[in-house]
Order: structure tokens, then sequence, then C-alpha cells
């Protein structure tokens, strides 16, 4: 459930941030005509998000044996990269509501309503595929879905983003997208091994296939705590060395990038 609540109300909260700065620009220069752009834009992309849900599903039940392992390993090694790559580039941004505005002025220069609303869309399009992508590789993983877990994640978001517009509530966004990132970045190392364990059964990789380690003794995966900790973290009580190396690669990966992006 922490996952699937975790990526959805970052995402979400992600697109109410872009949508909040442009509404927030548009009333601050006296220019409230063109929030309706904004509205159908956001209104759009959260239509398009919920077509390829719907079309994803659709996809995903039609694969069986190797071909669903194989579809099912490569769901989550993108999705391990797709959110890692945003968490990354997040890290490199250092005022993305100077952007967002000069965005929207550059519209407003052009009296390009449809520009503001294209962007809007983009903005939440993006996020809705992230939490598509994301949410189904998790389910792959654990063998389950949490949509209490989703739905609790996209109503508390939209909720925090009201309270911080209106300022009833202060949010550090810096330490908010520090946080989500490192534990998001956790998940997705989890999601990385996990895809690659799903095409070492498929007989893809057949390199590093023997028993790292065998910590059932100590928490076994399959018990309520240990099937919690594998929800999140990606942990697994027997490993194959593939998945052993795959999940601390990832993470020094995305460690090294991150302070990259982070110092310049």
């Amino acid at each position: 459930m922490l996952p699937s609540f975790m990526i959805s109300f970052r995402e979400t909260f992600e697109a109410a941030l872009v949508i909040g700065i442009m509404l927030g620009y548009l009333t601050k220069t006296a220019n409230d005509p063109y929030k309706k752009y904004v509205y159908a834009g956001a209104l759009g992309g959260v239509a398009i998000s919920i077509f390829t849900a719907i079309a994803f599903n659709s996809i995903a039940g039609g694969f069986t044996g190797t071909g669903e392992q194989l579809f099912e390993g490569s769901t989550m090694i993108a999705a391990a990269f797709l959110v890692t790559t945003m968490i990354i580039w997040m890290a490199g941004q250092r005022n993305i509501s100077e952007n967002i505005k000069q965005k929207v002025r550059e519209s407003l220069d052009r009296k390009y309503g449809m520009g503001l609303a294209l962007f809007s869309m983009f903005a939440v399009l993006r996020e809705g595929v992230e939490v598509i992508l994301f949410l189904n590789a998790a389910a792959f993983s654990s063998g389950s879905s949490s949509i209490v877990g989703a739905s609790a994640g996209i109503v508390g978001a939209m909720a925090i983003s009201y309270l911080f517009f209106k300022a009833i509530v202060r949010l550090n966004l810096k330490h908010f997208f520090l946080f989500t990132g490192i534990l998001l970045t956790l998940i997705a190392a989890g999601l990385f091994a996990h895809g690659l364990n799903e095409f070492q059964e498929a007989g893809l990789i057949p390199h590093l296939s023997q028993q790292a380690w065998d910590t059932k003794w100590l928490l076994d995966d399959k018990s309520s705590i240990g099937g919690m900790v594998r929800s999140v973290f990606g942990y697994n009580d027997n490993p194959s060395r593939l998945e052993a190396f795959a999940y601390a690669g990832f993470l020094v990966g995305v460690a090294y990038f991150w302070r990259s992006k982070s110092k310049k």
C-alpha cells in the first residue's frame, strides 16, 4: 500500500504544483480569462491518463507464460528508470517556478491560449503515465495492487496542494522532494532487480542465477512484515546474484547522477 500511496501522492502533487503556479501567475497578472485553458488542458491530461490506464491493463492481460514474464519485467525496469530519471532531473532544477512562469508568459505574449492548455495537459499526462507504469510495476512485483493506497495518495496530494497554495500550511519543497525522491529510488531499485529476475526466469539472462543469500530464517518475505518490506524496498529473502548486484548497482548509479545534478 505504501508504494502505491507514495507514487500517486508525489506525482499528483507535482502536477498540482505546475497547475497551481500557472493559475497563480495568471491571477497575479490579471489574466483570469486564460484560466479556462489551463483547466481544460488539465482535464484533458486526466482523461488521456485514464484511457492509457485502460489500454495498458488490456494489453497486460493478453500475455501468458514467458511472454507475461518478459512484459512484467520490462514494465518494472521501464518504471524504475522513468521515475528515477524524473527524480534526478528534479534534483538539477533550481527554480522550477520561474521556468513555469516563463512558459506562461510566452503564451500570454502571443495570446496563445492553446499553448497554456497543451502545457498543462502534458504536465498532468506526464505524471499520469508515470503513476500508471509505476503502480502496475509495483503490482507485478508484489503480486497485488492497492487501489486504496493509490486513491489515498491522490486525495492527500490534492488536499495538501490546496492548503499549500492557500498559504494554510507551509511546506519545504526541497525537503519534500528529497525525502520522497529517496524513498521512491529505493522502491525503484527493488523493481529494477525484480524486473531482471523476471528476465532470468524467462531464460533471457542465464548468468548469475546462483542464490546470493538466504535470510528467510531472519525475515521471510512472505510474512506480513517481510511482505511489507518487500513491497517498499524490494526485499528478497533469497535473491539471485544478478538481483543483488542489480539492486546495489542501481542505487549507486542513481546516487552518482543525483549528486552530479545537485552540484550544478
